[in-house]
């Protein structure tokens, strides 16, 4: 089933600590400086969504929006979480530890994971390979709650940096992404996320397109 213009079926998002047994929960995860905020912020066009363009992480805590849309009957929960290792206090795994642990109690409807990952980045560093962040996140589910069934990844890439990215490099760390990519239970965006609105929107459109043929949702 094909939702089409799915930013046009928004009614709101606020932010929220409460799951639902009819939410759908997608969760954003992702190195330090992966755009897990700017994307948040972007999808749901929030300014209060805070967004740090420097090297230290931004996100010290779990920020969830909820996002109710028109003719559709589930909300999309969508959850910002702390970045793992990166050796600044507080620890991003303990910290979304507390969090699942008194607020995702409830059986949600499903969950989803979008990996975000920054083809700009420097693509030997293993705090970046994307098995280690998907395995420490995996690890934060208490038992009995719905753990994502699917993983998709998400390039990104700023496209308004001073010293752009080749293109022909861009071709060459896509192609790296895709091979650890190949090595987990995951799928990969073609589309690159460039921090625009209409990015983000295309990416969780076809994020639900897919989840719908796959499942019963929405």
């Amino acid at each position: 089933m094909a939702l089409g213009h799915l930013w046009k079926r928004l009614i709101g998002s606020k932010e929220t600590t409460e799951i639902l047994p009819t939410d759908i929960v997608v969760f954003i995860v992702g190195p330090s400086g992966s755009g897990k905020s700017s994307f948040l912020r972007e999808l749901v066009r929030n300014q209060n969504v805070q967004v740090n363009k420097g090297q230290k992480p931004c996100t010290k805590r779990v920020n969830a929006e909820r996002c109710r849309f028109k003719e559709i009957a589930n909300d999309i929960v969508v959850v910002d979480t702390p970045s793992f290792h990166t050796y600044v206090d507080p620890d991003g795994e303990v910290v979304m530890k507390n969090w699942m642990s008194s607020k995702y109690t409830t059986r949600c409807k499903a969950a989803v994971l979008l990996y975000m990952h920054d083809i700009a980045t420097y693509e030997k560093d293993p705090n970046l390979a994307v098995r280690k962040h998907l395995d420490t996140f995996l690890r934060t589910f208490p038992q009995g709650t719905v753990i994502p069934q699917t993983i998709h990844v998400v390039p990104i890439l700023d496209r308004g940096m001073k010293k752009p990215v080749p293109e022909e490099k861009i071709a060459h760390r896509m192609a790296a992404l895709r091979k650890q990519v190949d090595e987990t239970n995951a799928s990969m965006f073609h589309m690159i996320f460039d921090g625009t609105p209409e990015t983000a929107w295309s990416i969780v459109q076809e994020l639900l397109d897919r989840e719908a043929s796959r499942t019963d949702l929405l």
